[in-house]
């Protein structure tokens, strides 16, 4: 509803006041209902974020998005109807701020949808938010305040406060975000289209096929892959890569090198063969937090995110995993909070005794029984109208992630009736 400025009869037609309140106005009648999302680079499957945010963002007719940095030369997969690019590292906040409060008046924002990723990115969220009042979703994906400085402490805090709903990507991430803000967070994992989602259990591979295990994309630190190779060596089951040079562009290795450990690389499938493929794994390996990463926020990633590839292997094969880590990381957490496979420790006796477990033919129906029923809860669908409805009401009118996620580590705390202002 537009504001009445002035009754048309306290000013004289002609008078400038007049002409100004007609221009005010017209201007606001003008405005387009838009949902804004604010991010660190573009929404494309180059890297994950992308990909999660191209499942959300495709049922929307249109939105506007404000981003820091141009990472993939502008390539979106889902065309927002503007975008405006930040492009300079290391702006102060208020050039920051004017560039989003030069390009927002054209708009009226039905929502604000952040992923905190860089001061940046942050500063242009806390603007449109203080121009808007529109509802604020924040959603956080890999920590980049607590184990670095890519968010200042300071900053972080002020969007966290600022946020009408807060979520994170797992649940290791909210106890630790919880623990250090001192304010309520839902988790929200990576969610899969709809179409991908098995209708039907997947069967176990034929007990007559040799053992075999897979890696699915990208490994995403290399210090992950060397001591993968390190701990599989000697182990002498094979394991098939799926994966393309987008993702292996960052990792230094040999082909002796990954042979050592029983690795091959699969880069000349289709889609549909390697769907097939991991549907007739034993495992899908994931190697995590080791504690050998040389910097802190490689450890956070490890530690707090949740792979994307997880929940999509579960929804869409149910194959078990084998999670490496030398402590608590969010792919062990997910595994053990749904018991979808093993963790074990970057160690090859360890590795042998977790792997001898996920053959054991009862396990692998288990798991491909309890991935299918977790799988309808995994669904995309309705996801951007479920986070405006958590940021309008400041509190969940559908539970089903909290419900999903309620863990024994949470036994007797009311989430899913918890207004987020109250707790």
């Amino acid at each position: 509803m537009i504001p009445k400025l002035a009754m048309e009869n306290e000013l004289p037609e002609d008078s400038l006041g007049a002409q100004v309140r007609r221009r005010l106005i017209a201007a606001a009648q003008d405005r387009q209902d838009v949902d804004l999302v604010i991010m660190a680079n573009e929404i494309n499957f180059a890297h994950g974020t992308g990909i999660l945010m191209s499942r959300i963002l495709a049922e929307l007719p249109s939105y506007v998005l404000f981003r820091a940095f141009d990472h993939w030369g502008g390539m979106q997969v889902v065309e927002p109807t503007a975008d405006f690019v930040l492009h300079r590292y290391s702006q102060d906040r208020q050039t920051i701020a004017g560039f989003v409060a030069s390009r927002l008046p054209p708009y009226a924002p039905r929502s604000i949808f952040s992923v905190p990723y860089t001061r940046e990115d942050v500063v242009m969220a806390l603007t449109a938010k203080a121009m808007t009042g529109a509802p604020l979703v924040i959603w956080v994906m890999d920590d980049n305040c607590l184990s670095n400085e890519g968010i200042p402490l300071a900053l972080m805090r002020e969007l966290v406060l600022a946020a009408d709903a807060r979520f994170v990507i797992s649940d290791v991430m909210r106890a630790t975000y919880e623990a250090h803000f001192g304010l309520p967070f839902w988790v929200l994992p990576p969610l899969v289209a709809r179409r991908f989602i098995r209708t039907e259990p997947c069967l176990p591979p034929p007990q007559e096929e040799p053992l075999r295990g897979a890696i699915v994309g990208n490994i995403w630190h290399q210090a992950w892959l060397e001591d993968a190779i390190e701990a599989l060596s000697g182990v002498e089951v094979p394991i098939e890569w799926y994966t393309s040079s987008n993702d292996l562009h960052f990792l230094k290795y040999t082909d002796a090198d990954l042979a050592r450990a029983g690795i091959v690389i699969k880069n000349d499938l289709t889609h549909d063969e390697i769907a097939v493929r991991v549907e007739r794994s034993a495992f899908i390996l994931v190697p995590s937090f080791s504690g050998t990463e040389t910097d802190g926020h490689a450890a956070a990633i490890g530690r707090l995110s949740l792979p994307s590839k997880m929940p999509f292997v579960t929804a869409t094969a149910g194959t078990p995993f084998l999670v490496l880590t030398n402590g608590e990381s969010g792919a062990a957490d997910y595994v053990r909070t749904f018991d979808l496979g093993e963790v074990a420790a970057y160690d090859q006796e360890a590795i042998i005794a977790a792997i001898n477990r996920i053959a054991d033919p009862d396990k692998q129906y288990r798991v491909r029984e309890r991935s299918f029923a977790i799988a309808p809860a995994l669904d995309v669908t309705g996801l951007h109208g479920f986070l405006v409805d958590a940021a309008r009401n400041r509190s969940l009118t559908d539970d089903r992630f909290e419900l999903l996620f309620s863990t024994a580590s949470l036994a007797g705390r009311e989430r899913s009736d918890c207004s987020i202002m109250q707790c």
